[in-house]
């Protein structure tokens, strides 16, 4: 006899816990839970339908997803692990990445405008070409002397 599956352990802002329910043998579900691999095909598209059907993504742990040209606007991604993430060309117009973690990852021509990126770690994020009017970067991490990656890489090229 299988063993039901138990909710999720995540609970969000305001108290609000996670709909899905938890991977055999851990307290997370698959979204939650930071072991699970999230680079397989299908994630991207996954991530994109619940965006699409106005679904909360917060703390989602998204580290090294495939979200390259995803419309992702208005993504609730508060406190969402994006670490290493590949958002070439996505469309995050209007997302919400508060506290988000968005660490190595490669918004290159990516859309950001009127987005909240407050509070968030950019550290070695590639951001050229990155549209970002109205976006809010208030309290976000930019690492060392706040310049990210592209001015790490043309400051060396220059010396």
């Amino acid at each position: 006899m299988k063993a039901a599956l138990k909710p999720c352990g995540y609970i969000g802002t305001g108290g609000v816990p996670c709909k899905f329910k938890t991977l055999p043998g851990h307290r997370y579900c698959f979204w939650h839970e930071v072991s699970a691999p999230k680079d397989g095909p299908l994630v991207g598209q996954m991530v994109a339908r619940f965006v699409q059907q106005d679904q909360d993504l917060e703390g989602f742990q998204l580290a090294g997803a495939n979200l390259e040209r995803r419309q992702l606007q208005g993504a609730h991604l508060v406190k969402a692990n994006l670490e290493g993430a590949r958002l070439y060309r996505a469309n995050l117009d209007g997302a919400h990445l508060f506290g988000a973690n968005l660490k190595d990852a490669n918004l290159y021509y990516a859309s950001l405008a009127d987005a909240n990126v407050r509070s968030t770690t950019l550290t070695g994020a590639n951001l050229l070409g990155a549209r970002h009017s109205g976006a809010r970067f208030d309290g976000s991490e930019l690492g060392k002397h706040s310049i990210v990656v592209n001015e790490h890489k043309a400051n060396r090229e220059a010396q």
